[in-house]
């Protein structure tokens, strides 16, 4: 495993890459709204037995520097390329991506299909959270809900993340796809 500060527009990100196999997909780890790196601790020794794995903290959290860029999925996935081709990253990635990091993980799916062989979501935040999921809620659970964006962006660059995604969910693609949930949900992607 190697630790990196790599240069991204105007901040420096922090990754651990975990290069192992000469010629075998890297996985990308994207971690849920406000997580870092440290949130696949558990699995990512696993993972590097199979594939390359890198696991990186996005722009303001762990040992990543703040950005002055807004903090939407669009500005996120843009990072992530760049610091992937920073890096020379061999094709294809496998992407993962937990709750938040699942928009983001589709959005580059969908922005770089030409880069990604898979896709696996676990718990992802689906485009019409707004819409289905919060309006079932009660109205104390959903001001809780909104006060809560105060690590990773604020409550508006959440939404127009979500509507980032919806702009271009529409485009169909062959990328495998696993989707791994936690118990029965009303709300499916």
């Amino acid at each position: 495993m190697k630790e990196i500060i790599v240069p991204v527009n105007d901040t420096h990100l922090f990754v651990k890459l975990y290069k192992n196999h000469e010629h075998k997909p890297t996985i990308i780890m994207e971690a849920g709204y406000g997580d870092n790196s440290t949130t696949w601790d558990s699995i990512v020794n696993e993972l590097s037995e199979l594939a390359n794995v890198l696991v990186y903290d996005r722009a303001g959290l762990g040992k990543s520097e703040k950005s002055g860029h807004p903090r939407t999925s669009l500005q996120m996935v843009e990072e992530l390329n760049s610091l992937l081709n920073y890096l020379d990253i061999e094709l294809p990635y496998i992407l993962v991506g937990h709750s938040f990091g699942g928009v983001n993980a589709r959005l580059f799916a969908s922005t770089y299909p030409h880069k990604v062989g898979g896709l696996v979501l676990i718990d992802s935040t689906p485009e019409l959270y707004k819409e289905r999921f919060l309006p079932t809620m009660s109205h104390q659970f959903q001001a809780t809900y909104n006060q809560q964006f105060t690590i990773e962006g604020n409550y508006d660059e959440f939404m127009e993340s979500l509507q980032q995604l919806k702009d271009r969910v529409e485009q169909k693609s062959n990328i495998p796809l696993k989707v791994i949930c936690a118990g029965k949900k009303a709300e499916r992607l």
